[in-house]
């Protein structure tokens, strides 16, 4: 196991002859050393808060055995841009939440410069035209990009197909997100 603290920096590498899991420490002493329960860690790709891991950190990590995680979104824009949560999803007959403790009809923040690695339904940027949200699908691979102008950027082409990319909230649970940016 490799624990982050959620400055990015890496505060624990146990030793593993396997692929070591990523975890961020969310609450406790970054000096307890082995000493946290499972409450206070939570692994990386379920971390909702934007975390800035490094170049370096990140080949650190692989050496030490973990596995680079490709993040969800990418906000390089110095203002910070929001995200509504993916909500519960049905895999294999159970119903499994991916944002653990987060409502996935509000809205949350994602620091400037930093990314996020948890599953999103989609995200707001000032540079998006009012009362527009830009909407994500459940698919591995996809990594959004926000510009140093807060500009939407995809690495697919999922934003021609009908109900994604750029669009109008037609549901409740989107409207936090619609309005989480001021853009009067």
């Amino acid at each position: 196991m490799i624990v982050l603290h959620p400055n990015g920096q890496v505060v624990l590498s146990e030793p593993t002859h396997q692929q070591a899991e990523i975890k961020v420490l969310v609450r406790g002493q970054a000096d307890r050393k082995l000493n946290w329960n499972e409450e206070e860690l939570m692994a990386l790709a379920l971390y909702s808060n934007g975390i800035k891991i490094s170049e370096d950190t990140w080949t650190l990590l692989e050496r030490m055995g973990g596995k680079r995680l490709r993040p969800t979104v990418i906000n390089n824009s110095s203002e910070t841009i929001f995200f509504k949560p993916e909500g519960l999803e049905r895999v294999g007959g159970k119903e499994i939440d991916f944002n653990p403790g987060f409502d996935a009809a509000k809205a949350y923040p994602i620091p400037p410069h930093t990314s996020l690695y948890a599953r999103v339904d989609g995200i707001n940027t000032s540079a998006l035209p009012n009362g527009k949200v830009y909407r994500i699908p459940t698919v591995k691979g996809i990594t959004i990009r926000v510009d140093r102008e807060g500009r939407v950027r995809s690495n697919t082409l999922f934003r021609f197909v009908p109900g994604y990319g750029k669009m109008r909230p037609k549901h409740a649970v989107w409207y936090a997100l619609r309005d989480a940016i001021d853009k009067s």
